[in-house]
């Protein structure tokens, strides 16, 4: 399903850096045991879904799985720089005044796994699950509603959804499709649709549940085109079918708690990829690809010795991971495997034992706190940091960022890797950008900021350098507490927060951190692994969570579903006008000069709504087995496997 997704701005890590721990380690097959075709990757979260536009299901492994199934119109190299997949098509700006129109050309010949040529067509679900206006009027329901669309779609509210124009224009022949904007697109390399089998899901709509005929595919293609524009135009049939497709869609292509055999359900796994689901074991967390025969939508493979299998098997992550791969269990590994682990790789390498990468990750830890409903939820936030609670929720708000360790979770996870590391303070951009040094110039995380507590100006600064400075700013937290809670003090606490956080290890270690310090503002903040945490970010009973992103583009709005009010990752319930106006802008044509503006005025607000703080970047660390070549990280997601056509042994 991967290919289905018009780029967004963020994807949840998963391998990289937020790995769920403490399942039990399986036993797998020793690498070297297996043919010389097949790959094994440890990962330490798990697979999921096929389907990574749902945003419950928007982690960095089912994006990796999705690229290697799925091939669009665009890539990220190691640089990183966008490049073109000239293989499945082209595209470029046909109209570009003040109405914007892409066109976007299927390339002929190709075909999806089951032998079905590729079109146009197969173009249009990506309209669907990005434009609520489309949605709305045919039926499918509102998106930022409580019931939202029939399409779980995390694409909603972003640049394609406030500025598409009407439908897209699909071609006499079906092989091109124009997209027309209301105005300029500074993000139009990235922002264009991608393909879908959409005659499976028709197919699958019908309750079949093998493979079909080349005529019924043909068929299967037909309906869906006229449930498409029969939808829109008001057609209550084709609206109720189009609906029943939006669950199928939704649902059919997860697996959080199921296993899957394309030998059962082959429907599921018709792609466009080099390599095609072969089954996923939900008891051993272990992913199966094998080679797409009918592959022509991408870079050939290697013609010495190419990859033809690929595992995905779960090894928890850190040390474990670190020893699969010493002993040979897997071939590739890349996260953050904690100083020892480090320590490890290191003296492997120097012995020419495995090849190991480094590099800059586009992953950053960060710390956010609920203010309201996140999508999909339909009970009102009522914790301690909810809007509706006024200065009381900010004031508490600001006393557990103010108190929340970021200094010491960041001298303890990244000083091994780094001994000059330093705190994040952007949400929005990166060190080494053209924007981070302007927008952290404004953005209140590294000028001095003040607060006033019965009268009396208290001032601090959210860069923390030292435990000192660190210790100030507790007391400043404390005394916001008790300006509500007068009684509270670092023995007594008075404001309960559930944190919502995976088993890593790395996590585990930083709530005991957490807890210590926050205890010291007044705040009892719970320490215990989230199950399943990936998909109840949007719970109301989570006061806070600490995770990562990863960038999966460098785009000036790349940030804006996070932050907006209607936002496909804003899990929390910001809602700010004010900064939907400014993210808005950056949707528009800017010099870097503006868009460093923009930013800076966005974060501002942010800030001074005490919702979020980034912590630190995480290192890139990519580690593999000797008599694996051609492996190449890139701090875009998918961040090791963009390259899988170079893979060779």
């Amino acid at each position: 399903m991967k290919a289905t997704r018009v780029t967004r701005a963020l994807a949840l890590t998963a391998a990289t850096a937020l790995a769920l721990t403490g399942l039990a380690t399986v036993a797998i097959a020793p690498a070297d045991a297996a043919a010389k075709s097949t790959l094994i990757i440890g990962d330490g979260l798990g697979w999921s879904s096929l389907n990574v536009n749902n945003p419950d299901e928007n982690s960095a492994i089912n994006n990796d799985v999705a690229y290697l199934t799925g091939q669009g119109f665009q890539y990220y190299d190691a640089a990183p720089k966008l490049q073109r997949n000239t293989y499945f098509g082209s595209f470029d700006i046909v109209k570009g005044t003040k109405d914007f129109e892409v066109k976007y050309n299927v390339k002929p010949g190709q075909v999806w796994s089951d032998g079905t040529p590729i079109d146009a067509v197969d173009l249009l679900l990506s309209h669907i699950i990005n434009s609520s206006a489309y949605s709305i009027k045919a039926g499918l329901g509102d998106p930022s509603s409580t019931e939202g669309s029939a399409f779980y779609s995390g694409n909603y509210g972003g640049s394609y959804d406030h500025n598409i124009v009407g439908l897209p224009t699909l071609s006499k022949d079906h092989m091109s499709v124009t997209l027309h904007y209301s105005k300029f697109q500074p993000d139009w390399e990235t922002q264009g649709p991608g393909g879908t089998p959409v005659h499976t899901l028709e197919a699958l709509a019908d309750g079949k549940t093998t493979l079909q005929s080349a005529a019924a595919n043909k068929a299967y293609k037909a309906k869906f085109l006229a449930d498409y524009t029969g939808a829109y135009a008001g057609n209550k049939a084709a609206q109720t079918r189009l609906a029943a497709i939006g669950k199928i869609w939704t649902n059919d292509y997860n697996f959080d708690s199921a296993s899957y055999d394309s030998a059962a359900k082959p429907l599921l796994a018709v792609s466009n990829g080099a390599y095609l689901l072969k089954s996923y074991n939900n008891a051993t967390q272990t992913v199966t690809l094998d080679l797409n025969p009918k592959y022509n939508s991408g870079h050939p493979l290697s013609k010495v010795n190419p990859v033809k299998t690929i595992v995905f098997k779960y090894v928890q992550d850190g040390t474990a991971s670190v020893q699969a791969l010493q002993n040979g269990d897997i071939n590739l590994y890349q996260g953050a495997p904690g100083a020892a682990g480090y320590s490890t790789l290191q003296s492997l390498a120097s012995a020419n034992s495995i090849g190991l990468l480094g590099g800059t990750s586009g992953t950053y830890e960060h710390i956010d706190l609920r203010t309201g409903n996140g999508p999909g939820t339909s009970d009102d936030y009522n914790g301690p940091f909810a809007s509706s609670h006024g200065q009381k929720a900010k004031d508490l708000r600001l006393a557990f960022l103010l108190a929340f360790p970021r200094f010491a979770t960041m001298t303890n996870q990244l000083k091994p890797f780094n001994s000059n590391a330093s705190l994040l303070n952007s949400n929005f951009t990166l060190p080494g950008s053209l924007y981070y040094k302007a927008v952290t110039a404004k953005n209140g995380l590294t000028t001095g900021q003040s607060v006033t507590i019965a009268g009396t100006k208290y001032s601090y600064n959210f860069n923390v350098t030292s435990e000192a400075q660190q210790t100030a700013n507790e007391a400043i937290a404390l005394k916001l507490v008790q300006k509500w809670y007068p009684t509270a003090s670092a023995t007594k606490s008075a404001v309960n927060i559930n944190l919502l956080r995976s088993g890593r290890q790395m996590r585990v270690e930083n709530n005991a951190v957490i807890v210590q310090h926050e205890a010291n503002a007044g705040f009892s903040v719970s320490n215990a692994t989230t199950s399943n945490w990936l998909n109840r970010l949007s719970e109301n009973q989570f006061d806070a969570e600490e995770f990562a992103w990863v960038l999966n583009n460098t785009n000036a709005d790349a940030s804006n579903p996070n932050y907006l009010s209607d936002g496909g990752n804003n899990h929390t319930g910001w809602n700010d006008s004010a900064l939907d106006g400014i993210l808005h802008k950056l949707e528009g044509k800017n010099s870097t000069a503006q868009i460093a503006a923009l930013q800076g005025q966005a974060e501002s607000i942010i800030t001074n709504n005490a919702w979020t703080l980034p912590i630190y970047q995480w290192p890139q660390v990519t580690a593999f087995s000797k008599g694996l070549f051609g492996v190449k990280g890139t701090p875009i997601s998918p961040t090791y496997d963009w390259n899988y056509w170079e893979w060779h042994f």
